[in-house]
């Protein structure tokens, strides 16, 4: 084999060496570390069976995200929340979804020995549910330090205790007695039909309301009430338009009523003017 020859095949090994580490670099990268949900759930069944049936898992499937991320041209910031070990330097991700390793880290070669870290900080889920975070810190509940695990199930990412009602019972047990609250009982409403309320915002953009500020406004009565309170504000604004309806005398000048502030000078008027007219009368007799 001669020099030249030699070489050139030395060229071409550093070449395709150079390739492959590129490409196995950027495949570890999408999933270096990450052993998947599977693999947890070899150990933690029943952790994995609940998570299997609730939204994280197919955060990256559902109906509602889906249509909003193609409607927004499908950024790839949105993919951050969305998948697991996304890179954003290669747009690549490990996993679809929200899967064990988002929260808990990607899986260390040496565990169970040593431990998965577990972060139930509120800041954790804020990474993600950034609305949500910014209303509980300036509720009460948030100045409090009540948590988001402390109603919230991480695994089923419902509310503990079987049900909002029940959960907010735990810690507010005397306010269901209360007339205000127990009135509204057996009429089928929870707490959080006044507490928390519709979701109203863009999901899209990161801002929508999700009611974990659990403050009640007129805006929620009026969500039931609307007939009741637009009537009280037409009355109290001087809107007589369900008022019995009587002729408008005042302009044609016959029959008109007359208020105390019009009523009280042309009496008096009238008084004076018949004095007036006697003395005149019987000043002219004397002549």
């Amino acid at each position: 084999m001669n020099t030249r020859k030699f070489f050139s095949l030395m060229t071409m090994a550093i070449v395709l060496s150079l390739i492959a580490l590129f490409v196995s670099t950027n495949i570890a990268r999408a999933d270096d570390g990450f052993g998947g949900p599977e693999k947890c759930a070899t150990c933690h069944k029943p952790q994995a069976e609940t998570w299997s049936h609730a939204p994280h898992a197919d955060a990256m499937k559902v109906t509602a995200f889906v249509n909003a991320w193609r409607a927004a041209r499908s950024p790839a910031y949105c993919l951050e929340c969305h998948t697991t070990g996304y890179d954003p330097k290669t747009g690549k991700y490990a996993f679809e979804g929200v899967t064990c390793e988002s929260c808990h880290g990607a899986f260390t070669s040496d565990h169970p020995k040593q431990p998965m870290k577990v972060d139930k900080s509120n800041e954790m889920c804020g990474r993600c549910h950034k609305s949500t975070l910014n209303e509980l810190n300036l509720s009460l509940h948030g100045q409090k330090g009540i948590t988001c695990t402390a109603c919230h199930d991480v695994h089923g990412t419902n509310v503990k205790a079987g049900n909002a009602s029940a959960l907010c019972e735990k810690c507010h047990a005397s306010m269901t007695g209360k007339l205000s609250h127990a009135s509204t009982a057996g009429k089928g409403l929870a707490c959080a039909d006044c507490h928390v309320g519709p979701r109203s915002g863009d999901p899209s953009e990161g801002h929508a309301n999700t009611g974990h500020m659990f403050k009640v406004g007129t805006d929620t009565c009026s969500r039931c009430h609307s007939k009741e309170m637009h009537t009280g504000v037409q009355l109290m604004m001087g809107d007589d338009s369900k008022a019995p309806v009587t002729p408008n005398v005042a302009e044609s000048g016959v029959g008109a009523p007359l208020d105390s502030g019009t009523a009280l000078p042309m009496l008096g008027g009238t008084v004076i003017g018949i004095i007036i007219g006697l003395g005149w009368s019987r000043f002219m007799q004397r002549k």
